[in-house]
């Protein structure tokens, strides 16, 4: 699997360090693209992360003011802060467009057999059989 290849010999990979958008800033904004390190991987988000949609929502700043987490004076001055990022201008300025939902919406893609007949499929069933193996102790 590639992700035990990284894991265990990131030189192979050519991956030697990992960058997450929101954390790689400089006092006037983001970094730009060549601010980073060469054989690094970049991301937008993470499975811990709040999504692009969310960030450009400040769906985590409000939760976190919802909740007590922060005092709402800062929520709003990181709320107010988000308006100013300008991820897209950022990326456009790059060359890069925003997105491609009016070419191709790459974020819905196909399936090749109806929902229907997914239970069908070999790899579905065995996919399903050792989830269900592993959530009941291997029993």
């Amino acid at each position: 699997m590639a992700s035990d290849l990284i894991a265990a010999h990131p030189g192979e990979a050519r991956i030697l360090s990992y960058r997450i958008l929101s954390y790689e800033r400089e006092d006037d904004g983001f970094k730009p693209v060549d601010a980073y390190p060469r054989l690094s991987l970049a991301c937008i988000s993470t499975h811990d992360h709040q999504t692009l949609a969310g960030r450009w929502r400040s769906a985590d700043s409000k939760a976190r003011a919802e909740h007590g987490i922060v005092p709402a004076g800062v929520s709003e001055t990181h709320i107010e802060a988000r308006q100013h990022e300008g991820v897209l201008k950022l990326a456009q300025e790059r060359g890069a467009p925003p997105s491609t939902t009016d070419s191709y919406p790459n974020w819905k893609p196909k399936l090749t057999v109806s929902i229907e007949d997914l239970e069908d499929l070999l790899l579905v069933r065995e996919i399903s059989e050792a989830m269900r193996h592993e959530r009941s102790g291997g029993v």
